[in-house]
């Protein structure tokens, strides 16, 4: 059974207004559905908002999907479709949106006081990438969620140290 051992959600900053102008604060959100394994829709005062995690990678989905992006997504599903609170939260140090068409707010994922950016990486569904600047809020954390996964061989960092041990690596 996992136990959660991750940072904890702490309301020290005031919730950022709906035109998401300020950076690292907070807003309750409504999960509308998933569309990947570090990727939701979220309703932000009725107004459905694309979320991208912040500072994860997920397997990818489309075309041809990759190992255990199935069961990614499916994690990401179930926590959300089963949250009693949802906060979103923006990072001080981290761009509001990412760079692609969509402008996808980047956001860190709190459902019921956990960090979900961190139990994706923790329970080997994800990987830390996409880091903006050393001093994200919780990068420390998921670095050291992602080193105990890798330990552990969990999901994808099994496939990935198999693959390394046939190649000889």
């Amino acid at each position: 059974m996992y136990n959660y051992r991750g940072p904890k959600l702490k309301f020290n900053n005031k919730p950022f207004s709906r035109n998401l102008d300020a950076k690292g604060g907070f807003v309750k959100a409504e999960y509308f559905k998933c569309t990947d394994g570090d990727t939701a829709v979220f309703k932000i005062d009725g107004v459905r908002e694309i979320v991208r995690l912040l500072v994860i990678n997920a397997p990818e989905l489309v075309d041809n999907p990759e190992l255990f992006a199935v069961e990614a997504r499916d994690y990401l599903e179930y926590v959300l479709s089963h949250a009693e609170s949802i906060y979103l939260q923006t990072d001080e140090k981290s761009d509001l949106r990412d760079s692609t068409e969509r402008r996808r707010l980047l956001c860190w994922l709190w459902v019921d006081n956990e960090l979900v950016n961190y139990n994706l990486v923790r329970l080997g569904y994800a990987k830390v990438k996409y880091i903006q600047s050393e001093k994200l809020r919780y990068l420390k954390n998921l670095k050291y969620a992602e080193r105990l996964a890798k330990e552990e061989n969990l999901k994808i960092h099994s496939v990935s140290r198999n693959i390394e041990e046939e190649l000889c690596i």
